[in-house]
């Protein structure tokens, strides 16, 4: 049964086909039927109920953008039913499995998920033949093949399934559950060990990464403060010493090359900022998109659209810029509906529930991280948004 949770996000939902790996795993449920236990099934399906509405809610919204723009683009609409798909898929695996309602189990099987996925990704790294093999046979979108007609796995780590910025924010936000469950637990200590790992993996596939430095400080202070500011620091300083001896080595300093890049141009350019060559990019295409977003009506109801036959629409990949191009302004704020729900409605229970401090910071780190590229971090939040539900029902 932990098979069935780890090998989603291993692979980061799709293997071959553009049909993810948990909808794939679904079947495999069967062999683990037992006799229906109708107060566990109730109580299960109970827990996901606002959420499922929510999320058909945002659907039925893009659903009707796209008629009414007659647009013809249903990727944000196949963008939530696949959310709802994941409900439904951990749904079944917390009835099958009832350990999966507890965060402690949760999330040492969500670190043990990315630890492989780190692995695999330095072992991908120092075997190139492999990466090629491996890479044929995983589903990569059109847009991510553009990206990797341009990528470099000489001075970048490769990843399998989810790549580049999104494999970074999915990293980050993790080390931000971890670290953020570290502080709850005060005596767990295996947390900030991965973290590093995880951490020294993540800058180098995406730097973005770096980002969930400056969300995770405000929480050391939360509680314990002065035992979670000396764990942080030495995790810091372990941080520095694999980064040190990557750049020791001829073969892993160009890794460390791009990682650090921002630092090397705050230094050497003397000024407060460490503008890298992908924000450059990501800069000159805001400034075409910005001419779709002169028009009210796109700011009031969008266009209707994601991609177009160049790319994104609009030409920009900034996370706010598609959703206003695809659904206006106030499309761009419900589309944290779900995350948002849950810390309001929660918000009671933020000090007796780890729960609703972890949705509460991946909330903070989805607003962040969209700023760069549209991201929802739906895979980590649903399972424990669930767990939330359940937990405080008992």
């Amino acid at each position: 049964m932990v098979v069935l949770f780890v090998m989603p996000y291993v692979f980061f939902f799709r293997i071959v086909s553009p049909i993810p790996v948990f909808i794939l795993l679904l079947p495999i449920l069967v062999c683990f039927r037992r006799p229906i236990d109708i107060p566990l099934l109730k109580k299960t399906l109970a827990s996901t109920t606002d959420l499922l509405l929510i999320l058909a809610f945002l659907a039925l919204v893009s659903i009707l953008l796209a008629i009414f723009h007659k647009s013809h683009d249903w990727y944000m609409t196949q963008f939530w039913f696949l959310r709802v798909a994941f409900v439904f898929y951990w749904a079944a695996l917390v009835y099958f499995e009832p350990r999966l309602m507890k965060l402690d189990y949760i999330v040492p099987i969500l670190g043990c998920a990315f630890f492989l996925h780190a692995l695999t990704s330095w072992i991908l790294y120092f075997a190139p033949e492999l990466r090629n093999t491996v890479l044929e046979f995983t589903y990569i979108s059109n847009l991510a093949q553009n990206s990797l007609a341009y990528a470099d796995f000489n001075s970048r780590l490769p990843s399998v399934g989810v790549m580049f910025f999104g494999g970074g924010v999915f990293y980050a936000v993790t080390i931000f559950i971890l670290i953020v469950y570290a502080i709850e637990k005060e005596t767990v200590i295996w947390p900030w060990i991965l973290s590093v790992f995880l951490f020294v993996t993540a800058i180098h596939i995406a730097r973005t990464a770096y980002l969930i430095l400056p969300l995770i400080i405000p929480f050391l202070l939360y509680r314990n403060s002065k035992e979670n500011l000396k764990r942080f620091l030495l995790a810091f300083f372990s941080t520095a010493c694999l980064i040190a001896l990557l750049n020791s080595n001829l073969r892993t300093q160009k890794l460390t090359n791009f990682s650090l890049e921002p630092f090397y141009n705050l230094l050497h350019s003397g000024k407060p900022t460490a503008i890298t060559a992908s924000t450059v990019v990501m800069i000159n295409d805001t400034k075409l998109a910005q001419r779709r977003l002169m028009h009210k009506s796109t700011l009031a109801f969008g266009d209707g659209k994601t991609l177009s036959e160049h790319g994104y629409y609009g030409g920009s990949d900034i996370g706010y810029i598609r959703l206003i191009l695809y659904g206006g302004i106030l499309y761009s704020i419900i589309y944290f509906l779900p995350l948002l729900y849950s810390v309001i409605l929660k918000r009671n229970s933020f000090k007796k529930m780890p729960h609703v401090t972890i949705l509460f910071g991946i909330l903070l780190a989805s607003i962040l991280f969209n700023v760069k590229g549209m991201i929802d971090a739906a895979a980590l939040y649903i399972p424990i948004m669930i767990s939330l539900n359940l937990e405080s029902r008992s």
